[in-house]
């Protein structure tokens, strides 16, 4: 490693319609993330509406390890695949992007997800271009067989 840790940085956008409690209980009990950890800004959503943006930082090898084995662990392999095949889409830097179902994730799953979704930015030390692929599969520890 490049003397810098791994870290996930966490985005939500809560509408006004949802519980932010449920939201809260579902980063507990997948990712092990207590309310605190939070930071939250009111904003304006389409049509004017409230919303809330829920913010994490995770740093330290036991914090993003419980995140990255929970995203791995409850990927199907085909969204792994679909991960590991567009790497190149994802990725500005170090970071690798991953849109995760909201609606899935207050049911307690991670999947992968469009719209609605809770922003996962995993941050890897600094790696040449090249390796990202490589780095991300082991990051992650992706197994496709």
């Amino acid at each position: 490693m490049s003397g810098r840790e791994a870290e996930v940085l966490v985005d939500v956008i809560v509408h006004a319609t949802e519980d932010i409690d449920v939201i809260y209980g579902a980063f507990l009990a997948l990712f092990g993330l207590q309310r605190d950890r939070f930071a939250l800004r009111s904003a304006r959503g389409h049509f004017d509406n409230p919303i809330t943006v829920m913010s994490a930082r995770v740093s330290g090898a036991a914090g993003v390890r419980r995140i990255l084995d929970r995203v791995s662990s409850d990927l199907s392999r085909a969204e792994r695949a679909e991960i590991l095949g567009t790497i190149g889409e994802r990725t500005d830097g170090s970071g690798l992007h991953v849109r995760v179902g909201k609606q899935e994730f207050v049911r307690g799953r991670v999947s992968l997800g469009g719209g609605d979704a809770v922003r996962l930015r995993i941050r890897a030390p600094a790696y040449t271009k090249r390796e990202i692929p490589r780095a991300y599969r082991d990051l992650l520890a992706f197994r496709l067989d």
